[in-house]
């Protein structure tokens, strides 16, 4: 007994003897570990894409016709028998944006769809009877309004959706019975690309949807288009950086992302390209998805945009697959010596930092998109323990409903849903 005191007591001693020795001497006492301070650049090339989404074009509008004129269009209407199954397919169940049109609007909609999924055919080929006057302003803002209802409903009408060279038009006359119109549609001229492109979409279509279990619940197919995306597209920054020059670009459909650009370049687009793809994508494979169209940015200082919301077990989530893809600091890490891109370098290197990275614009609220704070949950903690930096900003995401930019969609995003 008196033996196992003795040491614990000469241990206890020894301690206290090191301890005086370490301080005395201050070569062995380890300094306290410094927090990780924020390494930030102003480098604007960072920034997310903003003034990347297309202005789709007006439609052709009201044609002045004949009586002769009028009557060989209503007889051209009467017997038109179509060219057989459409290249053009849509496996949708719902399309959102004409469910949530009056019963006019659909009409409207109903005839301008027909004359699009025929587009070999030249003239008038579908009709409607409506108590609207089709030379009247009130027609032509319906007409618009309907007009890209059908565009952003249906992403593969790639080749109507952003182009100068085919439109629809119009027009009618007053029945026997008043204010009861007889009204003809028809395209401008034949597309002329329709086999080769529209067969180069469904087959492009068809591989990326191997790559999706189709088994698996909505929620699971949602996330694996999502980040199948991420995997398949390249940002287009030439055609961000040249919108005038560009402006007609397949970058801004769903045949650029699952295709080519105008350039021939493989999946390559632009922000309305990545929405109309995952639109499309997710129709296919049983799930609703819709484009929204508005603006983002930075507070401040945005500029026009296109993502997407997704209904997954009757409640809607927002999705920005183009911000959740973009890595701008990837373009530039190897040109830019700075201490920071050294780190971006690091950061881009980390699985799980990146996991983070790839989905902070999938499945949250509107009220999140619309004032994105970024947080802690956002930092990237530098392996010396130095530094942390974020690559992800405040942002906002402003929708056409509550801007004053196109009449037509602002119209449309009106009906648009919100993610609560």
């Amino acid at each position: 007994m008196l033996k196992k005191k003795r040491t614990v007591w000469f241990a206890a001693v020894l301690s206290i003897v090191m301890l005086f020795s370490v301080l005395g001497t201050g070569t062995t006492v380890a300094a306290e570990e410094e927090e990780p301070v924020m390494l930030e650049s102003d480098d604007a090339e960072l920034d997310m894409p903003v003034g990347d989404a297309a202005v789709v074009p007006r439609q052709g509008g009201f044609v002045e016709l004949s009586d002769e004129e009028l009557e060989e269009a209503e007889r051209s209407v009467r017997d038109y028998k179509g060219t057989g199954k459409s290249l053009l397919v849509n496996k949708a169940k719902h399309f959102y944006y004409y469910e949530q049109l009056t019963e006019d609007e659909q009409y409207i909609y109903d005839a301008m769809l027909q004359v699009v999924y025929d587009p070999v055919n030249s003239g008038f080929i579908s009709g409607a009877m409506l108590y609207m006057d089709p030379n009247s302003p009130e027609f032509r803002s319906t007409a618009n309004k309907v007009y890209y209802a059908m565009l952003y409903d249906h992403p593969e009408l790639f080749w109507l959706y952003n182009t100068k060279d085919y439109y629809i038009y119009w027009s009618g006359r007053e029945t026997a019975v008043p204010g009861l119109y007889s009204i003809c549609f028809g395209l401008n001229k034949a597309y002329e690309e329709y086999e080769k492109e529209v067969k180069a979409f469904n087959k492009a279509v068809k591989k990326f949807l191997k790559k999706i279990d189709l088994k698996a619940g909505k929620k699971k197919i949602a996330r694996q288009i999502h980040d199948e995306l991420l995997k398949t597209v390249t940002y287009d920054y030439n055609v961000l950086d040249n919108m005038t020059e560009e402006r007609y670009n397949r970058a801004h459909t769903a045949y650029g992302a699952l295709v080519a650009n105008s350039q021939g370049e493989k999946h390559t687009a632009v922000c309305d390209g990545y929405a109309q793809a995952y639109v499309y994508l997710m129709q296919q494979a049983g799930c609703e998805a819709v484009v929204i169209m508005g603006e983002a940015g930075s507070p401040g200082n945005t500029g026009g945009h296109a993502w997407n919301m997704a209904s997954l077990k009757g409640k809607w989530y927002e999705i920005d697959v183009t911000w959740d893809d973009l890595d701008r600091a990837d373009e530039i890490t190897n040109k830019n010596d700075q201490p920071f891109y050294k780190y971006v370098k690091e950061a881009m290197k980390d699985d799980e930092y990146m996991k983070l990275r790839h989905h902070y614009m999938y499945c949250i609220t509107t009220k999140q998109i619309s004032d994105f704070h970024t947080s802690e949950k956002y930092r990237y903690y530098t392996k010396d323990g130095k530094y942390w930096i974020s690559l992800i900003g405040d942002s906002v995401h402003i929708r056409d409903s509550e801007l004053n930019r196109f009449a037509a969609s602002k119209a449309i995003m009106e009906l648009a849903p919100i993610a609560e």
